[in-house]
C-alpha cells in the first residue's frame, strides 16, 4: 500500500509497484533506483495519453511533470521526506485509478473485493488487544479499497462508498488518539461500509445484465451477497442473514451465471431486485445501529 498522508492507496497494477519500489528505495536511501522507477511510472502514465479523453489527459499530462521533477530531484538526492514523494504519488495514483478502473471487471478485481472484510476483522482483533496504531492502519487500508471501488460504481453508489470511506479515515483517526476505543463502535460503521460495496456491486450486475453479460453479472452479483452478508453479521444479525434463500439463491444463481448456464431474463431480473431491496432494508438498519439504535432485519423471500 503507498501511503498519501493518513489515507492508504492500493497496490493494484504495475504503475503502483513502480510507486512502492521507488520508496523503499528511497527509504534505503538508494536515489537511483527511486529515480529509475519514478521515471517508469512517468513512462507508463504517458503511454495512457493517446487512450485518454480531454479532461483525463490534462490530469495525467499533470502527473507526468511532477513525476519527471521529482525523478530528477531524486537524481540530485535533494529530498528529504517521504512526505514529498507520497504527495506526487499519490495524486499520480488518483489520476490513474479514475482512468482505467471504471470499466474493470470484476474477475480483475475478485482479488480486491473481500479485501475490506479482512481488514474489519483484524481492526476489531487489533483494538480488543488495545494496539490502537494497529486497528487504525487496518481501518484505513480498508478505506482506500473503498475509495478505488467508488471508481468503478456511477454517481450514486459513489457518492455511499466516498461518504463510507471518510467516515472510516475518522473512526482511524479517533481510535489512533484514543478518543475511540469501544470495539462496539466499530459495528456500524463497518456494517455500512459492507452494505456500500454490496450497493456498488449489485449495481453493476443490475448493468452488466442488461447489457447482456451473464458472466460478469453472476461474478458482481456473487461479490453483492458475500459482502451483503458480511455488513449483516457486523450489525449484529449474521445467523439469520446467512440461512436466508434470499442468500442461497442469490449465490445459487451467481455460479450459475459464471458457469455460463442459461438463465431467464425475468428471472435473473426479479432475483436482482430481491438482492437490492435487501441491500436497502439492511442498510437503512445499519444507519440505525450507527445513530446508536440497534434494529433486527427482517428478512423474508418477496
Amino acid at each position: 500500500m503507498v501511503i498519501h498522508g493518513d489515507q492508504y492507496v492500493p497496490i493494484v497494477d504495475e504503475l503502483g509497484r513502480n510507486f512502492e519500489s521507488a520508496r523503499e528505495s528511497f527509504l534505503r536511501m538508494d536515489f537511483e533506483t527511486a529515480a529509475q522507477e519514478t521515471r517508469k511510472a512517468a513512462e507508463l502514465l504517458n503511454s495512457e495519453l493517446k487512450r485518454a479523453s480531454a479532461k483525463e489527459k490534462a490530469r495525467l499530462e499533470v502527473s507526468i511533470r511532477d513525476l519527471n521533477q521529482l525523478a530528477a530531484q531524486l537524481d540530485r538526492e535533494r529530498l528529504e521526506s517521504l512526505a514529498q514523494i507520497d504527495g506526487v504519488f499519490g495524486e499520480a495514483h488518483q489520476a490513474d485509478m479514475e482512468r482505467n478502473w471504471i470499466s474493470v471487471g470484476v474477475r480483475n478485481w475478485s482479488p480486491m473485493a473481500q479485501a475490506p472484510s479482512a481488514y474489519f476483522h483484524q481492526a476489531k482483533e487489533d483494538l480488543v488487544r488495545k494496539n490502537f496504531d494497529a486497528a487504525a492502519t487496518a481501518i484505513r487500508k480498508a478505506a482506500g479499497l473503498i475509495r478505488l471501488e467508488a471508481t468503478r460504481t456511477g454517481a450514486e453508489g459513489n457518492t455511499k462508498l466516498v461518504s463510507s470511506s471518510q467516515a472510516l479515515s475518522k473512526l482511524a483517526a479517533d481510535i489512533e488518539t484514543g478518543s475511540s476505543t469501544d470495539v462496539r463502535l466499530l459495528s456500524g460503521a463497518f456494517a455500512e461500509a459492507q452494505y456500500a460495496l454490496a450497493d456498488s456491486h449489485w449495481r453493476k450486475a443490475a448493468r452488466d445484465w442488461n447489457l447482456r453479460e451473464p458472466k460478469e453479472t453472476g461474478h458482481e452479483l456473487e461479490a453483492a451477497v458475500l459482502n451483503l452478508a458480511e455488513g449483516t453479521e457486523w450489525a449484529g444479525s449474521g445467523t439469520e442473514f446467512d440461512s436466508s434463500l434470499v442468500v442461497e439463491d442469490a449465490l445459487s444463481l451467481s455460479k450459475r451465471l459464471i458457469e455460463g448456464a442459461p438463465e431467464n431474463f425475468g428471472e435473473v431480473a426479479q432475483q436482482l431486485r430481491t438482492v437490492g431491496q435487501e441491500i436497502h432494508s439492511l442498510d437503512q438498519n445499519a444507519r440505525g445501529l450507527s445513530d446508536g439504535t440497534r434494529q433486527t432485519s427482517s428478512l423474508v423471500r418477496p
